[in-house]
């Protein structure tokens, strides 16, 4: 009998993310909420102003690896099956599909005949004969959950293999109900309004880490993952378009003058800017934009817009490069919302929403205003910290596990009267943040000050204070003077 002929391979994981695992903690999708409120005196009478809500959604982030559990090196007998055994662990903040395939490195001198794969599906650790799979999909795989994946292979019988080496391992794709790559289920299936994909590794399309040789190495290899299709919406102007005393504004440039007065039955135009951040062309999206039935009603008519000579729709969506109206809101009275339906939008482009309303009380008479101005990521495990407030600003920080957020409130008094002892307070969700206790993470972080109060034209002036009895931060003001504005920027880690 002819001695077996050893054939000697190297086999090796392929996976997407190296770094970390962040998984434990919020799940991605998760709404973090706080509403504020605003104590104070002015004209020897107590009150209190409920402040707008905030809120952020926590981020995807996809990490995952692939792990050999046996010798980097294998020798087989050349034309008899062999079994390559890995581990797939999620160590992303969501569930996750994988494709899994077989894949080669770049030390292949032959290739195998076939391959097949298997999961483990009842978690037995042994290969059986009924886990292979057709459809290489590994479906649904949790937080931090592991599976065992096995790859069988076998090579062909000749002589002219023996001492040749090929690498030769698992290949896995995020992916969305078995499409390769790519994650259409966020928009289309599972509709997780405002949730960005991050990759651990940074947001790199590619990621080999390669030695300088590849054997008894490992050759890792990241996939190629479609961005998740979003919208981001802005506010960015917010004025007083007509008012009983001045009458109507005839264009934009002159209501953002602010001339015109926040008084009973004076009109207000806001306009969100909604921009298409993803590489897709958007269709059918829906955007809704609430309204303060406290203090303002929708309007019907567009006679008090600087638009009402042009066209008669009232609440608009004004395309950005034809400068033309293209669509009209519609008002919801069960959500007591302006409801927008965009047709089409496409990679990179924006549209403006413009939403009326007739204000049904005036807010200049004994009323101090509040803005959430600012909901932004200071810091995350991926990018680091932010240089300054334009780089946060710039949307690169993703609200994931072990980020920290800013948030800030422009407090104005427009009233006629100083407003005294006022106390502004933001009570934080305990089960998916906690309060920063050092500026480390922000711009300022040379400044031991950590939730900071800040008066235009002065800078930052004093800080807030952590109450853990009642787990909010709390701003104290001894007066506000009228035209002042404050602005309390507080800083909170995502569990």
């Amino acid at each position: 009998m002819k001695p077996s002929k050893a054939l000697c391979i190297l086999l090796f994981g392929v996976v997407i993310m190296t770094h970390p695992s962040m998984a434990e903690g919020t799940q991605a999708g998760t709404k973090i909420t706080n509403r504020p409120t605003l104590n104070y005196s002015m004209g020897g009478e107590n009150r209190t102003v409920n402040a707008p809500e905030s809120s952020y959604v926590v981020d995807k982030i996809l990490n995952f690896t692939v792990d050999l559990q046996k010798a980097k090196e294998q020798s087989f007998v050349i034309g008899h099956l062999v079994w390559a055994e890995f581990i797939v662990t999620n160590k992303g903040n969501s569930a996750e599909d994988f494709v899994l395939e077989g894949s080669y490195g770049r030390n292949r001198e032959f290739s195998f005949n076939h391959s097949k794969i298997y999961i483990d599906k009842n978690d037995n650790g042994i290969l059986d004969n009924y886990e292979k799979v057709d459809t290489p999909v590994l479906t649904k795989l949790g937080m931090d959950k592991k599976k065992r994946i096995w790859i069988e292979m076998k090579s062909s019988s000749s002589d002219n293999l023996i001492g040749k080496k090929s690498e030769f391992g698992l290949k896995i794709q995020a992916s969305a109900s078995g499409v390769d790559g790519i994650y259409k289920s966020e928009s289309q299936k599972n509709n997780i309004s405002k949730v960005d994909i991050v990759f651990a590794d940074g947001g790199r399309d590619e990621d080999a880490v390669r030695n300088n040789t590849a054997v008894n190495r490992y050759l890792w290899k990241a996939s190629s993952v479609a961005t998740v299709f979003k919208v981001d919406k802005t506010l960015i102007f917010n004025h007083i378009s007509a008012d009983p005393l001045h009458g109507v504004a005839k264009n934009r440039q002159e209501a953002e003058k602010d001339n015109f007065q926040p008084l009973s039955r004076a009109t207000r135009v806001k306009i969100w800017e909604v921009k298409n951040s993803s590489k897709g062309v958007g269709e059918n999206i829906k955007v809704s934009i609430p309204i303060d039935k406290s203090v303002e009603r929708i309007s019907t008519t567009s006679a008090y817009t600087w638009w009402r000579e042009k066209d008669k729709r009232v609440h608009i969506i004004l395309d950005e490069k034809s400068n033309r109206i293209i669509g009209e809101g519609v008002y919801n009275p069960n959500t007591a919302s302006i409801d927008f339906n965009i047709k089409r939008i496409g990679a990179g482009e924006k549209l403006y929403l413009h939403v009326v309303t007739v204000l049904t009380k005036s807010l200049k008479v004994g009323r101090l205003e509040i803005k959430n101005v600012w909901n932004i990521i200071s810091a995350d495990p991926v990018n680091g910290v932010c240089k300054d407030a334009s780089d946060a600003k710039s949307g690169k920080f993703k609200a994931i596990p072990g980020a920290t957020a800013i948030r800030s409130w422009e407090i104005i008094n427009n009233t006629s009267n100083i407003a005294k002892d006022v106390k502004f307070s933001i009570k934080l969700n305990p089960k998916v943040e906690r309060v920063a206790t050092t500026s480390k993470n922000t711009w300022w972080k040379n400044d031991n000050r950590v939730h900071l109060i800040s008066l235009e034209g002065k800078g930052n002036i004093g800080e807030g204070i952590y109450h853990a009895n009642s787990n909010a931060v709390e701003f104290f003001f001894k007066e506000i003077k009228v035209g002042e504005k404050y602005h309390s920027y507080i800083v909170t880690e995502i569990k």
